[in-house]
This record gives C-alpha cells, sequence and structure tokens, in this order.
C-alpha cells in the first residue's frame, strides 16, 4: 500500500505542477476558494480512470475512496465532486 501511496502522491505532484504553470483551477465564484483544488479533483478521476471499477460511485464510496482520502483529507462529499466534474469537459 505504500508504493501506491508514493505513485499516487507523485502523479497529483505532476497534476499539480501541470495546472500551477498553464495557470489552470476554478474560479472562486463563491469568493472562497473551493475546499478541493482541480490538481486533486484530476488526481482521483485518473486514478478512477486507472482503476477497474467501471462504476464511479462504487470507487468514491469503496476501498478506494477510503484509501484516496487517507491521502487527500481534503475529499469533498460525492455530490460535491461530481458538481465539479462538468467543470473538467
Amino acid at each position: 500500500m505504500e508504493k501506491l501511496k508514493v505513485a499516487i502522491s507523485s502523479m497529483h505532484a505532476l497534476i499539480n505542477g501541470f495546472c500551477k504553470e498553464n495557470s489552470l483551477g476554478f474560479s472562486q465564484e463563491t469568493g472562497r476558494p473551493p475546499r478541493m483544488s482541480l490538481a486533486v479533483i484530476l488526481t482521483i478521476y485518473i486514478r478512477f480512470l486507472l482503476s477497474r471499477r467501471k462504476d464511479f460511485s462504487a470507487f468514491y464510496f469503496g476501498s478506494d475512496g477510503m484509501f484516496l482520502r487517507e491521502i487527500f483529507p481534503e475529499m469533498t462529499s460525492y455530490s460535491a465532486f461530481l458538481r465539479r466534474i462538468p467543470l473538467l469537459g
């Protein structure tokens, strides 16, 4: 499990660097910063795409989601995460 944490953290670092280098992020519609950064959302979503799960809710609520919460304690609720996904398109 430790190797997987290191791999996910490394992937997040690459994605975070890419987002910062290209000035990518969410606008602050409410005047406060979003709880999860775009880099965290992309990392979680890419991890889902690389997993064998076909159902995102099973991924988010299952052991994968619990594992990711250890790495990203700022993970939001499932519904809040889904509200952000259309912004990726």
